[in-house]
């Protein structure tokens, strides 16, 4: 390693991340980078039992937390940043991996259809950023 690496690594080390999707193939690879990294990383999803396992894949204990997470839910937002506070200390970085849709044609989607795309993949972010 050389120095540089090990000057960005240390000071990496008291970094809290916040990943929502955290459990899911991009967020969990997401996940173990930023431990790799030497980053504290709150593992946030909707499927808690997932979120466990990303969580305790990731090296020593300490490093990653589980924490349910519903983006569309204001309530869950600030349980789970409240938290991931609580056991990791303050965010420092917020990736916001979560993401929903269906492959259909536009045409055959419904109200219904667009406004959860709407609630996960644009209000999530936004609710979760401003938490």
């Amino acid at each position: 390693m050389s120095l540089a690496s090990a000057v960005i690594q240390a000071d990496q080390a008291n970094r809290v991340a916040f990943v929502t999707g955290g459990a899911g193939g991009i967020g969990s690879a997401i996940v173990k980078a930023l431990a790799a990294q030497g980053v504290r990383v709150a593992v946030a999803d909707l499927d808690p039992a997932a979120c466990a396992r990303v969580a305790s894949g990731v090296g020593e204990p300490g490093v990653a937390l589980a924490v349910e997470l519903d983006v569309t839910s204001p309530t869950s937002v600030a349980r789970a940043v409240a938290a991931a506070e609580a056991g990791l200390g303050p965010i420092d970085i917020l990736v916001n991996c979560a993401g929903w849709d269906e492959l259909r044609p536009f045409l055959e989607t419904d109200e219904l259809f667009r406004t959860r795309l709407l609630e996960v993949n644009l209000a999530g972010p936004i609710r979760v950023t401003h938490a």
